[in-house]
């Protein structure tokens, strides 16, 4: 039975020795093949996996629970991230800074009286940590902790943050001058010949509004308090850049008149005494000297005493060989010494060049400073050809960590890079570290996601609508869920005319957010653009319907003569012809609710225009606008000469009274005595042609900012 077998292997073998060559290249071809393609695989599935591990979207708070510890989210470091344990920050006890004055106290009592609190001072002298540790008494006491990324999208904060907070609300913005220069504009909607709105909103208007709105709709039957930090010098340390206190604008916007400042003073002498002590028994660092001799030479700021201790205890500099600090060794400033840090570092290390200017250009683009993404700037400064930056790309690595552990360039303090000297300039560098970037982006998506989204944002705002999208092209095929990147890249396609693909685009965020209004404002300017005007109509209804005081979406569709607009005509004061008579009355009225009560939740919101809209079928009387605040509603409203101001008032307070007592039992409860709104009211005439547009914008955003109008007439009246 064997017998066939046999002679099958018989024949093969002869087969084999007498066609070997050909037969050996034939079967190394097949092993090749095999391996190669089992390569390929094996790449394949890697790039799936990376590709599964993609995070979701950057949320704008650090949300810690009651009773939770706040310090880690607030210093945006863990335990294990500091160089030495013993300079954690929140481990080291506060002092009080001043004889017979409890700062800590003091700022507590003003966020009880005030709510908002911002705490001012100059660079160093511990501002983030009086906030922490008011926080941290907060949190003891049962209040959640939302602590700022500096991240916000629009003029809202996602709501899925805010499903669980269940209690009080502190939320905590430090140093909020970085904050304003550093924000990115939002893409409120794209510039067109037809627009009269900016397409940007500063980072000041946005976070009042966003806060506005958390309070009316998120949480609004719990208290929040705001407490920040911010620099207050009017002259800034780099002579090309403004001061910290101009960064913030104060005069300009509305957001700061809502802040109690705290001006935190400098630390006095025995107060540092004090620090060093504690400090000295914690690292173990002897004084040489009697605390308060070292305390007169220190500049006033705790942060130069733990630069003492970190030069002390970094152990790779002639000052770290001894572990003792007296009035010798002792650096007495900052100022000027940074300059020193970095000639020490250069002779440590000559790559820190490189990586100073990594760290310096990403800065500039608003980079998170991340150990991977900064060693591979570095390198790509780094001269040579490919071979040696091959060479020099384990160097760099361990000098990144000698440079982190002496002197923390991943945390770099204020003026420390800029004491390098000769700076690089970021525009000078976009496109390479776009080009960088899209090369990294194949084997490490997640590691590089938020840099070259940073990148192709900058490019973008520099109007290299090109370049920005071979960002955003990259960023869509890795990340096709994200709709940021889908909405920038609908962006660069529209300023580069490709209205189609621009279309295209702007349908997939849609599919991606269709309760958002942003695309649908978007999608009808690209409709426009393509002279598809029932369609852009049809987008920019939608809009409004998502969000009815979208001021983008109504200038769009007011600012012109396109066809579009014709058809809402009708939503403008117009003339009304009588037998008699043709007028054009406008009132500016204001309400407030009975004892001031904030009783207009998003319900109650929502069911008050329902009711005025019945009214207009009713009675002679139009609701141009209606603006709601939490105790009282703004209404720009047109009607007859016969019908006087006391009857209009007497029509809307009675019949929106009782339709929300009846839809809205819970509100009966909160007003005692049978009465909605207060007895009191405000009347003003408001001119057709001239200040019926400023009016109507300021009762409309009544959510974004309240700039009281005629305030010494609200105030005695209400």
């Amino acid at each position: 039975m064997l017998d066939p077998v046999v002679n099958a292997a018989r024949i093969l073998w002869e087969f084999y020795n007498v066609h070997k060559d050909p037969v050996n290249l034939l079967l190394t071809t097949a092993f090749s093949g095999f391996g190669l393609t089992g390569l390929n695989w094996w790449r394949e599935k890697q790039q799936k996996r990376r590709r599964a591990r993609i995070a979701g979207d950057s949320l704008p708070f650090r949300v810690v629970r009651p009773n939770g510890d706040v310090f880690p989210a607030i210093f945006g470091r863990e335990e294990s991230e500091y160089p030495h344990s013993a300079l954690i920050d929140w481990k080291i006890p506060l002092q009080d800074r001043e004889l017979g004055t409890n700062h800590l106290a003091e700022i507590i009592k003003f966020l009880n009286d005030d709510k908002w609190v911002i705490i001012t001072g100059p660079t160093g002298i511990g501002k983030t940590r009086e906030m922490a540790e008011v926080a941290h008494r907060f949190s003891r006491r049962g209040w959640t902790v939302m602590v700022f990324t500096g991240i916000l999208e629009g003029d809202q904060f996602p709501q899925e943050q805010f499903q669980d907070v269940r209690r009080n609300v502190l939320f905590v913005f430090d140093d909020l001058h970085i904050q304003m220069r550093r924000s990115q504009p939002t893409r409120e909607n794209r510039a067109t010949e037809e627009q009269s709105l900016p397409t940007d909103r500063p980072l000041q208007e946005r976070l009042l509004a966003a806060l506005d709105h958390c309070d009316r709709f998120y949480i609004p039957d719990r208290r929040i308090k705001v407490l920040a930090t911010a620099r207050n010098e009017p002259v800034s340390d780099d002579p090309r850049l403004v001061s910290p206190w101009e960064m913030l604008q104060w005069e300009r916007y509305p957001l700061w008149r809502r802040f109690k400042p705290y001006p935190l003073p400098k630390p006095e002498n025995q107060a540092v005494a004090s620090w060093l002590e504690n400090v000295s028994d914690l690292t173990g660092v002897q004084l040489g000297c009697p605390p308060e001799k070292i305390a007169q030479r220190n500049d006033g700021t705790f942060q130069n005493l733990v630069n003492n201790f970190e030069i002390l205890l970094a152990g790779d500099s002639q000052e770290g060989r001894s572990l003792s600090l007296s009035r010798e060794n002792f650096k007495d400033t900052l100022r000027g010494s940074w300059e020193k840090c970095y000639q020490d570092a250069f002779k440590l290390e000559p790559l820190a060049k490189e990586l100073y200017d990594a760290v310096y250009l990403l800065q500039q683009a608003n980079i998170p400073l991340k150990a991977f993404v900064v060693e591979r700037v570095a390198l790509m400064l780094v001269r040579g050809n490919r071979w040696q930056k091959v060479r020099y790309q384990w160097r760099i690595k361990k000098a990144l960590e000698k440079l982190e552990a002496r002197e923390g360039i991943l945390s770099p303090r204020d003026g420390q890079i800029e004491g390098k000297g000769e700076l690089l300039s970021l525009e000078d560098y976009l496109e390479k570290l776009l080009g960088l970037f899209l090369a990294l982006l194949d084997r490490f998506p997640v590691e590089v996601k938020e840099a070259l989204d940073k990148v192709s944002n900058k490019l973008y705002d520099k109007e290299n609508y090109a370049e920005s999208l071979r960002g955003y092209d990259a960023l869509v095929k890795y990340f096709p869920k994200d709709e940021t990147f889908q909405k920038m890249r609908g962006n660069n396609l529209y300023c580069l005319e490709l209205y189609e693909e621009a279309l295209s685009a702007d349908e997939q965020v849609v599919r991606l957010k269709p309760n958002s209004e942003l695309p649908w404002l978007n999608k009808g300017l690209t409709f426009g653009k393509l002279k598809r005007y029932e369609e852009a109509l049809s987008a920019y209804e939608e809009a409004i319907r998502l969000k009815p005081d979208y001021e983008a979406a109504w200038l769009n569709l007011f600012g012109s003569n396109s066809p579009p607009l014709a058809a809402y005509n009708r939503k403008m004061s117009e003339y009304i012809h009588k037998s008699h008579n043709v007028s054009v009355l406008l009132y500016h009225l204001v309400f407030p609710a009975k004892y001031r009560k904030a009783v207009f939740d998003e319900q109650v919101d929502s069911l008050l225009k329902e009711v005025c809209l019945e009214m207009e079928k009713r009675y002679e009387i139009k609701f141009v606008e209606i603006g709601v605040d939490k105790d009282h509603v703004h209404f720009l409203v047109q009607s007859v000469p016969t019908y006087s101001v006391t009857r209009i008032v007497t029509m809307i307070k009675s019949i929106t009274a009782r339709e929300i007592f009846k839809k809205c039992p819970q509100v009966k409860k909160q007003l005692w005595g049978g009465e909605f709104w207060s007895d009191g009211y405000y009347a003003s005439t408001v001119g057709k042609h001239g200040d019926e547009g400023m009016i109507a914008r300021y009762v409309k955003e009544q959510d974004k900012e309240y700039l009281q109008l005629h305030q010494n007439l609200q105030l005695s009246l209400f």
